[in-house]
């Protein structure tokens, strides 16, 4: 791996994008996120980083890290506590809790862009006023 990552010396992290056994890894949110340039573009290390904002409890796995979720400061990751053989429990009760974002459509995109627009253009009026 030191011979492929110009990060190695510096980059301290558990999930490393070149590391062959990446399937296997857990993350914590308080650990390491590759430092890495060429790699911060991949979805699962963007969800390293809102992960290590949002969430304090639990590990996760690069499959959790590549589900496309909502995150928020209420996610969770797996009990590390629980017995080994729970885990596929925990797994498929993690995946149920955390459906697939859905897409918007262009006309909903557009509406909900005109709403934030009338109301920054209200709260400058309000503002204003005063």
């Amino acid at each position: 791996m030191q011979d492929q990552c110009n990060s190695f010396d510096v980059c301290n992290a558990s999930m490393c994008p070149l590391s062959k056994n990446i399937e296997n890894c857990i993350w914590y949110p308080d650990e390491t996120i590759c430092v890495n340039q060429k790699y911060n573009k991949l979805d699962w290390i963007k969800n390293q980083r809102k992960y290590s904002k949002r969430s304090v409890e639990g590990y996760y796995t690069l499959d959790m890290l590549k589900h496309n979720c909502i995150i928020t400061s209420g996610t969770k990751g797996l009990n590390s506590d629980e017995l080994k053989s729970e885990e596929k429990k925990q797994f498929k009760k993690w995946f149920k809790n955390h459906p697939i974002k859905k897409e918007l459509a262009e006309e909903e995109k557009q509406q909900r862009a005109k709403n934030c627009k009338k109301a920054r253009t209200s709260k400058l009026k309000a503002e204003n006023t005063l």
